[in-house]
C-alpha cells in the first residue's frame, strides 16, 4: 500500500513538473500540410511520411509533364 502511494506521488510529482513540449511543425509550414499527413502518433511516421523522407524530403510531382516554354515581361516606367 505504501509503494503504491509512494508511486502515485511520484507519478503526480512527474507530471506536474513536466513542461509543454514545444514542437516546430516546419515542414507543414513549409509544404501546407497538416502534421497528421505524416504522422498517425507522434513523434512516428506513417508511410507517406517515411516515403517523404526517404525520398530527401521532396514532395512526389504531380502526373501532369513539365511546361517546355516560360516567358517573362518586365515594365519599366522612367519619368524625364
Amino acid at each position: 500500500m505504501r509503494s503504491s502511494v509512494a508511486a502515485a506521488a511520484l507519478a503526480a510529482l512527474f507530471v506536474a513538473a513536466s513542461a509543454p513540449a514545444h514542437a516546430i511543425p516546419i515542414f507543414a509550414q513549409r509544404y501546407h500540410l497538416r502534421c497528421g499527413q505524416c504522422h498517425s502518433v507522434l513523434p512516428e511516421l506513417n508511410a507517406f511520411g517515411n516515403y517523404f523522407r526517404s525520398h530527401g524530403y521532396r514532395l512526389p510531382l504531380p502526373e501532369h509533364g513539365t511546361t517546355i516554354f516560360a516567358m517573362r515581361y518586365q515594365v519599366e516606367y522612367d519619368e524625364h
